[in-house]
């Protein structure tokens, strides 16, 4: 039997607790820098920002390697000082419009369509960290707070509704776009998988592809460009 919504959120407590991303020390951490005027300075105060590309999500359920992929022009948040920032929206959108299941050559999808989405314990909290040379970005919980989490819908017509909970806490890096002015956020080999729940606990791949911009709100308050460093 298929977990109801109501357990989702209880069972996927637990699982949290086992997706936290490990984050090397470094003597000096990466911070947001703006650009206003021609000239750069680090993040003082929150900067208003978007998110905008596509990501996947695959992960086996029963047996089955289920896949789909979403174009995302509609997460929100904040870049601030200290290399902090945060996620304030997420997937509010038509997901049905917006994300697809993708076959794949294992066997057959029980995820073809995504129906809703529903996103929990926002906002949800961003921290910069080095890696070697790399400039790295990771999505955790605040403290004293539940962890980052999202609810899939998913519809089939052979299985019809069945919810999918999952951790969204993984890591991303970062590389600066200087003719955009932009910051490209990209998961690799080393994003920690992401937890999902269903009637029992299996593991996912997020793959991101996302560029991180500031809002029309502050190009229009003077903000020309972002970037870490």
């Amino acid at each position: 039997m298929r977990l109801t919504l109501r357990k989702l959120p209880v069972v996927l407590v637990a699982v949290l607790a086992l997706s936290a991303v490990a984050v090397s020390s470094a003597s000096a951490a990466p911070e947001w820098h703006v650009k206003k005027a021609k000239t750069w300075s680090k993040v003082s105060t929150p900067v208003n920002v978007t998110f905008k590309g596509s990501y996947e999500l695959t992960f086996e359920f029963n047996g089955s390697y289920d896949k789909f992929k979403c174009e995302e022009n509609n997460i929100e948040g904040t870049i601030a000082s200290g290399g902090l920032g945060t996620i304030s929206k997420f997937a509010q959108f038509e997901p049905h419009q917006q994300c697809k299941g993708i076959e794949t050559e294992k066997k057959l999808n029980e995820c073809p369509s995504i129906e809703k989405v529903n996103a929990w314990h926002l906002p949800w909290q961003t921290d910069l960290y080095a890696e070697g040379a790399a400039t790295r970005a990771k999505i955790v919980h605040k403290e004293g707070a539940l962890g980052a989490a999202s609810e899939w819908t998913c519809k089939s017509e052979i299985f019809g509704k069945h919810p999918l909970a999952c951790s969204v806490e993984t890591s991303t890096q970062l590389s600066n776009n200087p003719i955009a002015g932009t910051v490209e956020a990209n998961s690799d080999t080393k994003s920690n998988k992401v937890w999902c729940v269903t009637e029992s606990q299996v593991g996912g791949v997020w793959t991101f592809r996302e560029s991180i911009r500031p809002t029309e709100a502050e190009k229009t308050a003077g903000v020309e460009a972002i970037k870490v460093e």
